[in-house]
């Protein structure tokens, strides 16, 4: 979600998030935004675009699944650390500090 936040405009957000997270038509997504139909497409397509260039590697379906399906679990059970644990596992920060010695 945060990369959606950080690298869409709220148009390009509602129009991804309503396709690709809720099957939405674009003619509907058209409707619900006041757009047309090929302003909805093209916004996908920016969207896709800006979001496809932070990929660095591609999973395959079963690893797909296997993460989509733990994520789910963790979320219904609100197992918080077991949602952590599966989001930041691999995470690593890197920080200046801000220019202030610690």
């Amino acid at each position: 979600m945060l990369l959606l936040l950080e690298k869409l405009r709220p148009r390009e957000r509602a129009v991804y998030m309503l396709s690709e997270a809720f099957d939405y038509s674009y003619a509907q997504i058209a409707e619900m935004l006041q757009l047309t139909e090929a302003h909805a497409r093209q916004l996908a397509s920016r969207a896709r675009k800006s979001l496809g260039a932070e990929r660095r590697q591609s999973v395959s379906a079963a690893e797909h699944r296997r993460l989509l399906n733990a994520f789910l679990a963790a979320a219904r059970a609100g197992d918080r650390a077991g949602l952590e644990e599966l989001l930041a596992s691999e995470v690593v920060c890197y920080s200046d500090g801000g220019g202030l010695a610690a």
